[in-house]
């Protein structure tokens, strides 16, 4: 009897990694961007107030004193990372939500809850060990001035820009753009770690980066088990939002000095304890969630 013809297995060759070097592309020109348009708005501005251009201080503090010129001095990095994410997220074959993980979380409201407010126990834990950072550099100082320039309405407005803005802008960027490739390429650990890097170098401010490279770190994990941006942009919103209030409800002055008040402490402390009871549960129902399709 004849034999069966054995049939042709089928070929199916390896899928491709993803291509990182777009996205490192993109940071370089963004982070040299947002540098670039800052300067040139803020010199027209003050240009335009006859400001001194050879002693720029006194026309930022100018600029300080209101609402729509903290806008002007925040708007135009912000807006730099913005179109950074959200232009060749336009162009991705997977549709811009995806690509930039805009999606409903993968865990419950529960976790999501525990893991926006341990971001509140992450800037204590930063606020304990300022110490090791020294006293305010002139960057951190001009930006307790703006913070603490206006009052009023224009406060509010002033700590609501400075939150959502930030916020919105940064993480679709460095999240949702950024983070979202590097894990799929180097794996979770890598691409949190790189994506953070790049998030304190927009910082510009050493002192200012090293402050902020922890708080990257805890979004990009909470990016990571929500397996959403959604997430990541309500915890950047808070950090900000609390901080902006303490900065403005105490002294400026001591920004880098650990926080010693018993109820403040233990805030702190209710909230880290938060954000790891977020941490664990969401991460069950992370391992049981489906993984996104790689994106393009």
């Amino acid at each position: 009897m004849a034999e069966p013809l054995a049939l042709e297995s089928s070929h199916v060759p390896p899928a491709r990694p993803p291509r990182v070097w777009p996205v490192f592309v993109d940071v370089a020109l963004a982070l040299l961007g947002s540098i670039v348009t800052s300067a040139i708005v803020i010199t027209v501005a003050l240009l335009v107030m006859g400001g001194d251009l050879t002693e720029p201080q006194e026309g930022l503090t100018r600029l300080a004193s209101s609402f729509l010129g903290v806008l002007l001095l925040l708007a135009p990095g912000q807006v730099t990372f913005l179109a950074a994410a959200i232009a060749p997220a336009l162009l991705s074959a997977r549709g811009f939500a995806l690509r930039l993980a805009l999606r409903r979380p993968a865990v419950p409201f529960g976790p999501v809850l525990l893991l926006v407010v341990g971001t509140l126990g992450v800037q204590g834990l930063i606020q304990l060990g300022s110490p090791l950072l020294g006293e305010p550099s002139d960057g951190v100082r001009r930006l307790m001035e703006i913070l603490t320039s206006t009052s009023g309405v224009e406060a509010v407005l002033v700590a609501l820009g400075m939150s959502l803005i930030p916020g919105i802008c940064e993480e679709l960027f460095f999240r949702g753009y950024v983070q979202s490739r590097l894990m799929e390429r180097f794996g979770p650990a890598r691409g949190i770690l790189l994506a953070s890097v790049a998030f304190a170098a927009a910082h510009v401010d050493p002192q200012h980066a090293i402050a902020v490279f922890p708080l990257g770190l805890w979004i990009g994990a909470i990016a990571h088990v929500t397996r959403s941006t959604w997430p990541a942009i309500a915890a950047h919103v808070l950090n900000n939002l609390v901080g902006i209030a303490q900065v403005n409800l105490g002294d400026a002055e001591r920004v880098f000095i650990p926080p010693d008040d018993p109820l403040k402490l233990g805030s702190f402390g209710v909230a880290a304890l938060a954000g790891i009871a977020g941490l664990l549960l969401a991460r069950r129902a992370h391992a049981r969630s489906p993984a996104p399709a790689s994106v393009r």
